[in-house]
């Protein structure tokens, strides 16, 4: 879980400078646009700086705010997709790395 500016500053520079760099979100469709809540789509197409494959990701993320503030942010990706960006040989990694353990 990531804490405070601090760690949302780590989390982003990781993603735009390591994992997608240059990234820019496409296909963006707002379905709940509210004072306190926005639901919203959204894609990335990018070259992973990690695994060197091109990756297609699709997003899904709900805001919900208080007085003005972040109050929640969750995301969901395709993890699949997100395995091909991070490990060398995608999914077939991670499922050997959860067997070692």
């Amino acid at each position: 879980m990531l804490t405070g500016p601090a760690g949302i500053i780590k989390f982003l520079e990781f993603l735009h400078g390591t994992l997608y760099p240059n990234f820019k979100f496409e296909k963006v469709k707002v379905h709940i646009d509210t004072p306190t809540q926005v639901f919203a789509e959204y894609h990335i197409n990018s070259k992973s700086g990690i695994s060197g494959k091109d990756i297609r990701q699709q997003f899904f993320g709900h805001l919900l705010a208080e007085d003005g503030k972040i109050k929640r942010l969750v995301e969901a990706i395709d993890v699949v997709v997100a395995a091909e960006a991070i490990y060398p040989k995608g999914l077939s990694d991670v499922l050997a790395n959860r067997a070692k353990k």
